[in-house]
């Protein structure tokens, strides 16, 4: 309902008709109706109600209103993108501000369908940058993320918050944390769990910069777990996120640890690190990490590579070998299957039983009977600009470019049924679209002219 009001009013619209929400009662489905003349769904729309998947959803629009109906609230948003689309599409074809006469039956193969992304301010090490308005990119999330049906996303914190804790840690142009909240409620508002990430070990630079003395063996891309300041600062930080946003879930990181010891004379290697094996420290840290997380009901997520022998759990470190020391109820976003095509199998058959496929577009038939989703990785820094997609990298895209739920239309139901118009001053002839609004459009003049209150296209 959240998302069917603002977007509408986006376009500068005002409902013309009643609009009401029915909230399900134990195996009745929730509906939202648009238009005071809607009859029930047909004996063959309810029976499809009845084998829904989870997060599926029945969309029913005829002249005189429009159905949808779902026994979840995300499905009821799944259903409502449908309808936004479908008015979209007509619009651009017809100058006519309606929603196309269909019956649909849709459902998601994946039930986690994410995306990761930083927040602008995170900067990845670039103060000089001009700050971004926060509206601008709460209305860019809501059109790449909510309207895509996905219903996860993985939002990079790291340096892009004003912490209480440690502002020594935030970056120059850090959003306020009300704003953060702000976000991260937004997102939940429309039916998409919101996760926070904060690299940790790897990819410490966000921390390791600030507190250099952290630094393993000098390199600011990993920070010393040996410290006993490392843990204290971190899990403040990390304390101070979960307190404001209230996550599910967490994801720690844990990608690429570029370790150099083995290449450094020993005078220069870490005094607190030494005669240490990386797989007690990897495997110790990561533990240390689901247990402060699990005593507050937060369920954590990591990426997957270290641990994989045929990607960065090799030589010299032979981190692979952690793979059945780590908490099987970790959420492993596996990143690796354009180097190990079978890894999420891999990690499945080692007792990791929620695997996402990562920084992917799309994952096949045969992926999806070993992962739970699927998660695209937008890693530019200004992803609002199309030109900054790295093309040669599967899954880096600057914006989400496919439909995470395909439409499927009830097998015997035509996409546009017959039914007349009625519309006082219309042709009179067959209707195939509901005409949804009322009021002004803020599309231009042609729409002006051509819109809710003109007669049915030729």
């Amino acid at each position: 309902m959240n998302l069917l009001a603002d977007e509408l009013g986006s376009w500068g619209v005002t409902m013309g008709q009643p609009l009401s929400t029915v909230r399900g009662l134990g195996v009745t489905p929730a509906e939202i109706v648009i238009g005071g003349k809607v009859t029930r769904l047909s004996d063959k729309l309810a029976e499809a109600v009845k084998t829904l998947r989870n997060e599926g959803y029945v969309l029913e629009v005829s002249p005189q209103g429009v159905r949808i109906a779902s026994y979840d609230p995300r499905g009821l948003v799944n259903g409502v993108c449908t309808l936004l689309q479908a008015i979209e599409s007509h619009y651009a074809q017809t100058f006519e501000l309606a929603a196309p006469v269909m019956q649909v039956v849709d459902w998601p193969d994946l039930s986690v369908r994410a995306v990761s992304i930083s927040l602008p301010t995170n900067r990845w090490g670039h103060p000089n940058d001009a700050p971004v308005d926060a509206d601008f990119f709460i209305e860019f999330l809501r059109r790449t993320i909510v309207r895509q049906r996905l219903n996860m996303a993985v939002l990079i914190v790291q340096q892009a918050m004003q912490y209480d804790s440690h502002p020594e840690v935030s970056g120059p142009a850090a959003w306020s944390k009300e704003t953060v909240k702000r976000i991260f409620d937004t997102l939940r508002r429309y039916g998409v769990d919101a996760v926070p990430l904060c690299n940790s070990l790897g990819h410490a630079n966000w921390l390791a910069i600030p507190h250099k003395e952290l630094a393993e063996d000098g390199d600011v891309h990993q920070f010393c777990t040996s410290n006993p300041e490392t843990k204290r600062i971190l899990l403040d930080i990390y304390q101070e996120i979960v307190d404001l946003v209230k996550p599910k879930y967490f994801h720690i990181g844990m990608d690429e640890v570029r370790w150099k010891t083995d290449q450094l004379p020993e005078e220069q290697r870490c005094k607190l690190c030494t005669g240490k094996d990386k797989r007690d420290i990897f495997a110790d840290w990561v533990t240390m990490l689901h247990d402060f997380f699990a005593k507050q009901d937060i369920q954590v997520m990591m990426w997957g590579d270290m641990v994989l022998p045929w990607h960065n759990g090799g030589p010299p470190y032979q981190l692979a070998d952690t793979i059945d020391r780590l908490p099987k109820d970790l959420i492993i976003c596996n990143w690796s299957t354009s180097l190990a095509p079978m890894s999420s199998y891999w990690f499945r058959q080692h007792g990791y039983e929620r695997v996402i496929k990562s920084n992917s577009r799309g994952a096949t038939l045969q992926e999806q009977k070993w992962c739970v989703g699927n998660m695209m990785g937008i890693w530019a820094k200004t992803p609002w600009l199309t030109e900054m997609v790295a093309h040669n990298l599967e899954g880096y895209e600057p914006l989400p470019s496919g439909r995470a739920a395909g439409e499927r239309v009830l097998p015997g139901a035509a996409p546009a049924s017959v039914a007349y118009c009625g519309r006082p001053g219309c042709c009179g002839r067959q209707a195939r679209a509901h005409h949804l609004a009322a009021g002004p459009s803020s599309r231009g003049d042609s729409a002006g002219s051509r819109g809710t209150g003109g007669p049915c296209p030729p």
